[in-house]
């Protein structure tokens, strides 16, 4: 779920330190975990699976701002670049173990929307890596990285009731259910319900448990 970003200039008042994003930053970023790698995506990463990842409708049907338009490798470049570039949020890739292309993404941002707080989603356009474990540990691995290196205390994240294989991947990856929001939002031309999680960044297990759709 996509709102207006902000900078970061009310995470500089916090006590935790807050590392600024440059894009420098980020060139020099790579995180590991056990599946391969996570680094931000720059624009000559961008290769034709990932643009034809975008326009498929099993992985685009809950990317509504993705799929309002046909998505191009320009279209694609000028997003990451954009990413690139943010001081308030940042698109990792992520590259499964002995793989050249990335298989999907993580996109950390809106950091200092709300104190020190972030907004996360993820993307696994690739569908062999489907069902593998991957996208949890990946997003465990970003949510981790977001409390302990920027200092964040909570991140939050927007799933339409219907996605229940993301609802799966959030709470495996430590996110608590914490809201139902209904009729706010439309998928499909309808309104729907929008499911809020979040990382509570301080080891304790998930205990948010939603209710179970009808």
């Amino acid at each position: 779920m996509e709102r207006p970003c902000r900078g970061l200039s009310s995470l500089k008042a916090q006590p935790q330190t807050v590392q600024i994003l440059t894009s420098n930053f980020k060139r020099e970023l790579t995180l590991r975990f056990p599946f391969g790698i996570l680094r931000p995506l720059l624009a000559a990463d961008i290769h034709p699976g990932y643009v034809a990842g975008l326009n498929d409708p099993e992985v685009n049907r809950f990317l509504v701002n993705v799929r309002k338009v046909r998505q191009t490798a320009t279209s694609v470049i000028e997003f990451v670049e954009q990413n690139l570039l943010a001081p308030d949020a940042i698109l990792f890739g992520i590259w499964f173990q002995g793989d050249t292309l990335h298989c999907g993404t993580v996109r950390l941002h809106n950091l200092g929307l709300q104190k020190d707080r972030a907004q996360i989603g993820i993307c696994v356009f690739d569908r062999r890596r489907w069902g593998k474990g991957m996208g949890t540990s990946a997003l465990r691995t970003v949510s981790e990285w977001a409390c302990g290196a920027l200092g964040v205390s909570a991140i939050e994240a927007g799933v339409y009731a219907e996605n229940m294989a993301s609802q799966k991947i959030f709470v495996a990856a430590g996110y608590e259910w914490r809201k139902d929001v209904a009729d706010t939002y439309e998928l499909d031309g309808r309104p729907t319900t929008v499911r809020f999680y979040r990382f509570p960044g301080s080891g304790r297990p998930s205990s948010g448990v939603p209710p179970q759709s009808g």
